[in-house]
């Protein structure tokens, strides 16, 4: 083996909780699943929902002005119905603002959820701060932070003025922390309609401007460009973090630039024109100075390396993973990862693995496990899978669908019938395979009620909300949304845990390969989620390679 030249050994010249009964999207859109039911009765009498809906009308004839429409009637009515609305939000923020029902629904809510009886009052002085030329249209609850954040939209009453901005709160001081404005334009270079959202956070003085595209081939939206802007509390500029596309399409290159005219590559991708090999170096920091240095390289034959390393400030060394994937004829495979070494041989009906450390077999039976008219394409992808992922597929899963490859982003997980639906994506396939594995194990030590191995790690879990925190006390709306499916608290589709379920199964991806042009549009939370979580993927790493050894030793002995 030869970094840098991927020279591995000799090679053959011929070769050319949530639910757990729904399955879980790779990409699934993520709904605000939240119902309102949580608010308490007044300490007064509560109205009857028809004298509730009288007093409405009363008040919206004399002191309201005949503000609120039938509709607004009929929306207030509902949310009376469930105890999710009441009388005073309506006359203290409804009355100098353009919220709808659900906004000031929201509001009552969130005061009542995290026990502070003069919310409403608070947020009613803080509006009185808003510039007078905006209309305040909309309240949105974090749904990264739902105890001690909230956004309000404002609108230009005149649209010629400018655009349409969110504002960002937070319970502390009920000051506007952050601000984000979206806008459309043409990109001459791309020659396309883009998006572009600016974002200023005013707790650690930066502004971003992140650029992102509709992709015509797979419908998504993918970010091709960031910059964020970092500020001295005089307002000079100390750094530039830019984000931008690089030769390999789907990996990002960062590089910091300072005043000063210096430059640090912390994500440097490239081709050798003349070898053809792709290399990806990352060399990067966590808030809290958690280093990741992370190699991956291959060639057009297929040979791979990928070398990873995590190591917290004080030098304590919290991941250390090598790999190798050799290919010695289209047949016949060699992997490696941390001296144990695989030999992986296809023929027309299976897929055999061997063990070499443990000289143990196990094989993959194409016509029993590949289902769907796609096999062959599937059976092409598991051709580049590493020995050690080889066998956790046996271990883990009972059937495999196969679908087109322009199905990619819809792959999922099915528990209840340990099968993954997928098509011909590496990265995609392994983020399932995650899940699978998550909820595959079971162990004594873990908690009757928690189906997923991983996910209900109490050491996994402190981790991740450490991680959590910090990332969102050093960024904004317009940051955390790249890796919203990681760090949602509120409304994420699988619950409480869910973010961290999918976290389990991206790091099962991100350990082993990266994210091509074929799934572009997962590159952004792929960086974020490797650059600040490190932490919390080595503590899954470190499971997963734990609950192999124990069953290695449980096994096959010492």
């Amino acid at each position: 083996m030869q970094i840098g030249k991927i020279v591995i050994g000799k090679t053959d010249k011929t070769q050319n909780n949530s639910n757990k009964t729904n399955a879980y999207l790779l990409n699934e859109p993520i709904k605000d699943s939240f119902v309102k039911t949580k608010a308490v009765e007044s300490v007064n009498k509560r109205l009857s929902t028809a004298d509730a809906c009288k007093e409405f009308d009363n008040l919206n004839n004399t002191e309201w002005n005949n503000k609120y429409s039938e509709k607004d009637k009929k929306a207030f009515a509902s949310l009376y119905s469930k105890k999710a609305i009441d009388f005073d939000t309506i006359k203290k923020v409804g009355v100098k603002s353009d919220f709808n029902m659900d906004s000031m629904s929201e509001i009552y809510l969130m005061g009542k959820d995290i026990n502070d009886s003069e919310f409403t009052d608070k947020l009613s002085k803080s509006l009185d701060t808003l510039d007078k030329n905006y209309k305040v249209t909309r309240f949105e609850r974090s749904k990264y932070e739902p105890d001690t954040e909230y956004s309000i939209k404002i609108e230009p009453k005149n649209p010629t003025v400018g655009n349409a901005k969110m504002l960002s709160f937070s319970t502390e001081k009920f000051e506007v922390i952050g601000e984000t404005e979206k806008s459309s334009n043409i990109d001459t270079e791309r020659r396309q309609y883009v998006e572009v959202i600016t974002s200023k956070d005013f707790r650690n003085n930066t502004e971003s401007v992140k650029s992102s595209y509709h992709d015509k081939e797979t419908l998504g939206t993918a970010v091709y460009k960031e910059v964020i802007t970092h500020k001295d509390k005089n307002g000079n500029v100390t750094r530039k973090d830019i984000l931008s596309e690089s030769p390999i399409e789907g990996i990002f290159n960062l590089k910091y630039e300072y005043p000063n005219g210096e430059f640090k590559d912390v994500v440097k991708a490239s081709v050798d024109e003349k070898t053809g090999i792709k290399t990806i170096k990352k060399d990067m920091e966590s808030s809290n100075g958690t280093r990741t240095e992370f190699l991956y390289e291959d060639d057009p034959n297929g040979n791979r390396i990928i070398d990873y390393k995590i190591t917290k400030s004080d030098g304590k060394v919290l991941l250390k993973q090598s790999q190798t994937f050799e290919v010695i004829d289209e047949n016949h495979f060699v992997s490696s990862k941390n001296g144990m070494k695989y030999e992986i041989e296809k023929s027309d009906k299976e897929l055999k693995i061997k063990n070499l450390h443990h000289n143990t077999e196990t094989s993959i039976k194409f016509d029993k496990m590949i289902k769907g008219k796609h096999q062959q394409e599937v059976v092409g992808m598991l051709k580049k899978l590493s020995g050690d992922e080889l066998f956790d597929v046996v271990d883990s899963l009972n059937k495999i669908k196969s679908n087109p490859h322009e199905k990619n982003l819809y792959s999922y997980y099915e528990p209840d019938k340990k099968s993954i639906s997928t098509a011909d994506n590496l990265f995609v396939f392994l983020h399932e395979l995650g899940h699978a594995k998550d909820s595959a194990v079971k162990r004594k030590d873990t908690p009757d009620e928690d189906n997923e191995f991983y996910v209900g790690n109490k050491n996994i879990r402190e981790v991740y909300l450490k991680e959590r925190k910090a990332f969102n006390k050093n960024f904004p709306p317009a940051q955390r949304d790249h890796i919203d499916y990681f760090i949602q608290a509120r409304g994420h589709y699988q619950g409480q845990w869910g973010g961290l379920s999918e976290i389990v199964a991206e790091t099962n991806a991100l350990a082993n390969t990266y994210t091509d042009s074929s799934v572009k549009e997962l590159s952004s939370r792929t960086h974020y989620l490797q650059q600040h979580f490190p932490e919390t993927i080595a503590a899954i790493q470190n499971a997963m390679e734990y609950k192999n050894d124990i069953f290695a030793i449980e096994f096959y002995g010492t």
